[in-house]
């Protein structure tokens, strides 16, 4: 070959070299383009060769959105419930005997007979009573029939069949059937019972006071519809308005009875009657009554949360705590027969603040979470290293119930799980002598050693803090617990709760898996551009 021909052979073979080079290229930009074309639209679902493709596809995508998202929601509740019990049930409440009810019948003592009937004066805060002129009629010996009312909680507005004396009272005139019309102090300083702002009165419902009788006590009964609590300690109460639901459980020889109010928001009331039920028949201390009465009041009671008297406890449906929760509160406060000496009042409050947990939780009927949870907020809210006020404060409530919980861990370490603060507290509650701080510490002692002395010298009579004692095989820190409680108690608590969280889960759900596709893409992409 000529030297003009190797290069004219030479130059055809660049030209293909380079043509192949440039279809190769080509071809390479359109497969990218062909491939980040395909993960768009598999991913967007923009041209589906088939509209019933799209809806199977679509359905089985957000079937795995929903189902992850349930996921999500659901998967704390395995660490609030899951598997840390009490292993020290040698010392729980069941092993000591629940004690005999006892018959609440404060007119027993008064054979009274005198009947009279209640109601509400419609668009007003007023209530009417009208008493029975023939029940009266049976009495004619009692010519000084009268009706005392506590002038700071009652306003009388109207009377017939009755002269007021100089004292106060109003007498009976022996003719037409005596009435009257009054309204009442409503929920503010100077209309308590014992410090508690408790009467309050709604359109069509009204949580009100009772006058007293003398010398007989009166039979009261409410039209239409309502709710007596009669007292021998001059505290009537009556709840004038109708009644949604009534639930009546048993309890041993103790009939739990729970009204809930149509005025009243929804609440469970099952949940709260099962509740109060595990609560009385496992708790060993104090008279039972033969029948305990509930009332979810329809207002918000403010701090108070509910309140107890006699063998009648009402509940606030607003209150800070669970209904369930303040229901056992009150109602422990109905089985309370014992007497507080000096440094020792914060244990009227204390008592129930702690057991109001830890029997449900024994029983299973509080979680895990819930029990550690709450407790590990009273620890945070207690004040410490001083001594106990004299006069009801919070800390009656959340240091008390902090430093009864670490004492009655001590107790059942001390001895081995064979006794409990429930044995100290059964040995006090055996005689009606007043609880002191030298009774108190002398009868721990007696069941542990000195060195349980030493930690009530400690923690109750200088007010050291204390910590909140850990669960069997359980580590987790308190922040912990008190998130799990307050996720369990507001997300999984209500329909509308679990509703909003799997809601949010399966936006979260979605967003990540449309982030994590379109980082793939871009990372497709760049690799691409590289390979081009």
């Amino acid at each position: 070959m000529s030297p003009s021909g190797d290069s004219d052979e030479d130059s055809n073979i660049d030209s293909e070299d380079r043509f192949s080079s440039l279809v190769d290229l080509t071809a390479l930009s359109d497969y990218r383009q062909k491939f980040v074309k395909n993960a768009r639209d598999s991913f967007y679902q923009l041209k589906p060769s088939d509209p019933r493709d799209l809806d199977r596809q679509t359905i089985r995508q957000h079937g795995i959105y929903l189902f992850v998202a349930v996921l999500l929601v659901a998967s704390p509740y395995a660490v609030i419930s899951g598997a840390v019990v009490p292993t020290d049930t040698a010392a729980s409440s069941h092993s000591l005997s629940q004690p005999d009810c006892t018959t609440y019948s404060p007119t027993d003592d008064h054979n009274s007979s005198i009947r009279a009937t209640v109601t509400k004066v419609d668009g007003e805060d007023q209530i009417r009573i009208r008493y029975n002129q023939s029940s009266l009629a049976e009495f004619e010996s009692l010519s000084r029939f009268s009706i005392r009312f506590d002038s700071s909680l009652i306003n009388i507005t109207n009377t017939s069949g009755l002269n007021r004396r100089f004292d106060g009272r109003y007498v009976w005139t022996g003719d037409d059937a005596p009435s009257f019309t009054y309204s009442f102090t409503r929920n503010v300083s100077t209309g308590m019972i014992d410090g508690v702002g408790l009467f309050e009165a709604g359109s069509n419902w009204a949580l009100a006071p009772l006058p007293t009788t003398y010398p007989l006590q009166t039979d009261y009964s409410v039209q239409p519809d309502g709710y007596i609590h009669p007292s021998s300690e001059d505290r009537n109460i009556v709840y004038v308005g109708e009644i949604r639901r009534t639930v009546v459980r048993q309890a041993g020889c103790q009939q739990i009875v729970l009204h809930l109010p149509t005025a009243s928001p929804a609440t469970d009331l099952d949940g709260v009657s099962s509740h109060v039920e595990v609560v009385s028949r496992s708790y060993p201390l104090g008279s039972r009554y033969e029948t305990v009465t509930g009332l979810v009041v329809p207002w918000n009671m403010s701090q108070l949360g509910g309140y107890a008297t006699g063998n009648t406890f009402f509940v606030d449906r607003y209150s800070s705590v669970s209904t369930q929760t303040m229901a056992a509160h009150e109602y422990l406060h109905t089985r309370q027969n014992s007497y507080y000496g000096p440094r020792m009042e914060w244990l009227r409050e204390a008592v129930p603040s702690y057991y109001e947990v830890r029997l449900p939780y024994e029983n299973g009927e509080i979680s895990t979470g819930a029990y550690r949870g709450i407790l590990a907020i009273r620890s945070e809210e207690a004040v410490w290293n001083e001594p106990y006020a004299t006069v009801k404060s919070s800390n009656h409530y959340n240091r008390g119930a902090v430093t009864l919980a670490a004492l009655d861990s001590k107790i059942r370490d001390t001895t081995g799980g064979n006794r409990s603060l429930l044995h100290v507290l059964r040995a006090l509650h055996r005689n009606y002598n007043s609880i002191t701080y030298d009774r108190f510490r002398e009868t721990t002692t007696s069941m542990t050693n000195e060195s349980v002395g030493y930690w009530i010298d400690q923690h109750i009579r200088r007010g050291h803090p204390v910590e909140v004692p850990a669960l069997a095989n359980s580590s987790l820190p308190d922040l912990v617990w008190i998130s799990l409680y307050l996720y369990e108690r507001y997300v999984l608590g209500s329909l509308l709760g679990v509703s909003v969280a799997i809601a949010c889960s399966y936006f979260v759900v979605i967003s990540i898996h449309k982030l994590g596709s379109r980082l793939r893409h871009q990372i497709m992409s760049l690799r691409s551009r590289l390979l081009s």
